[in-house]
C-alpha cells in the first residue's frame, strides 16, 4: 500500500520536480485516487499541484471529483477562487463564492474564507463573517487594513473613516497597528483639503508608531505622496534596527531625507545602502553625490564618481557629478 509520505513526495515531484519526473509522479497520484484509503488525500495533493501551476480547469476537475464523494473542502474552494481571480476571471470567482455556501469549521478556515472574500472585494460577506465567524482578533484587524487599502484606492473617505473608528474600538487593534487609525483619518482629511489637520494627524500616527515594519513602510509612502515627509521619516526611524538589512527600507528613507533636505538622515541611509548594495551603480552614484554635498573625503568622492563615470560616460548627471568631484580635488583642467 502507498503511504501518506509517499503521496506527499509524489505531489512535490509532480509540482516542483524536474520536467522528466512530473508526469510519472502525477500518474502515481491518480493511481492512489482509485484506492478508498488514499483517494481523498491523493485528490487534495493533486489540487495543490494544479494550484501551483495556476491551472484553473484542472483545479475545477478535482473539486468536482471530491464533490461526487461528498467532500467540499473549504480551503480548496477558496484557493480555486483565487486562482480564477489571478487568471482574470474575478467575476466567475465572485459568482462561485456567492453561490457556494461554505461554513468554516475552525478559525483557520474562517481566515481563509475571509481572505478570499477580501481579495474579491466582497466586503459585505467579509464583514458578515468578521462579525459572526470564529476569527482571531488579529485576523479581523488584517481584514480592516486590507479594506482600508481598497477604500483609499477608490477614494471612499466616508467608509475609510468608519474603518478607522472600528479599529480604534477594537481592544486588540492598538497593539497590532498602533497609529494606523489616525493615519487613515489623516488621509481622508488630506483628500478633503484639510491640510493642517491632516499634517497633525500624520504626526500623531508617526508618534504612536506602527508595529509592523511592512505596513509602516506602506504608510510612509502614502505620507510622502500626501506632502508629509517629516512624519514619514519619524515613522520609518522606529524600524531602523529591524530593517537594518533591507535595502528597500533605506531607499525609502533616502527619499524622505532628499525631500526634507535632511543631510544627517541622508548620510545615514546612503551609508547603509552602500554597505548593502556595494555593486549597484545607482547607489554608487548617489553615495558620491552625498559625499560631494558634505564636502568631505575629496579623494573618496572622486573614486566613486570615476567608477560611475566609466560605466556611463554619456550620462549628463554622471558627468556633472564627476566634474564636481574634480573641482573639490583642485583638478580644474580635468
Amino acid at each position: 500500500p502507498v503511504g501518506r509520505f509517499d503521496l506527499v513526495q509524489a505531489a512535490f515531484v509532480a509540482g516542483w520536480g524536474s520536467p522528466g519526473e512530473r508526469e510519472a509522479a502525477l500518474s502515481g497520484l491518480r493511481s492512489a485516487q482509485q484506492q478508498i484509503e488514499t483517494r481523498s488525500l491523493a485528490y487534495r495533493l493533486e489540487f495543490l499541484v494544479h494550484e501551483h501551476r495556476a491551472d484553473a480547469a484542472a483545479c475545477a476537475r478535482i473539486l468536482d471529483a471530491l464533490r461526487e464523494s461528498g467532500e467540499r473542502p473549504l480551503i480548496l474552494h477558496t484557493a480555486y477562487w483565487e486562482v480564477l481571480a489571478h487568471a482574470g476571471q474575478s467575476g466567475e470567482a465572485r459568482r462561485l463564492a456567492t453561490n457556494e455556501p461554505l461554513t468554516p469549521r475552525d478559525p483557520f478556515e474562517a481566515y481563509r474564507l475571509l481572505r478570499a472574500y477580501s481579495s474579491l472585494d466582497m466586503w459585505d460577506e467579509a464583514d458578515r463573517l468578521a462579525n459572526t465567524g470564529p476569527l482571531a482578533p488579529g485576523w479581523i484587524v488584517a481584514l480592516d487594513v486590507t479594506r482600508a487599502r481598497s477604500l483609499i484606492r477608490s477614494r471612499n473617505w466616508d467608509e475609510l473613516h468608519k474603518i478607522a473608528e472600528r479599529l480604534r474600538g477594537n481592544p486588540g487593534a492598538s497593539e497590532l497597528v498602533g497609529g494606523y487609525p489616525r493615519y487613515l483619518e489623516a488621509m481622508a482629511q488630506s483628500a478633503r483639503g484639510e491640510t493642517a489637520a491632516a499634517l497633525e494627524g500624520f504626526a500623531a500616527a508617526a508618534a504612536a508608531g506602527i508595529p509592523d515594519a511592512t505596513l509602516a513602510q506602506e504608510v510612509a509612502v502614502s505620507m510622502i505622496e500626501a506632502g508629509a515627509p517629516g512624519p514619514a521619516t519619524a515613522l520609518l526611524k522606529k524600524h531602523r534596527d529591524s530593517q537594518a538589512g533591507n535595502p528597500a527600507f533605506w531607499q525609502l528613507l533616502v527619499r524622505c531625507a532628499d525631500v526634507l533636505l535632511d543631510e544627517y538622515t541622508l548620510w545615514e541611509a546612503m551609508t547603509r545602502l552602500k554597505e548593502l548594495l556595494p555593486d549597484d551603480p545607482i547607489v554608487e552614484n548617489n553615495y558620491a553625490v552625498v559625499l560631494t554635498v558634505r564636502r568631505e573625503q575629496p579623494e573618496e568622492i572622486i573614486r566613486h564618481t570615476f567608477t560611475v563615470f566609466q560605466r556611463a560616460p554619456d550620462n549628463p548627471t554622471v558627468v556633472l557629478n564627476h566634474a564636481a568631484a574634480l573641482i573639490l580635488n583642485g583638478r580644474l583642467r580635468e
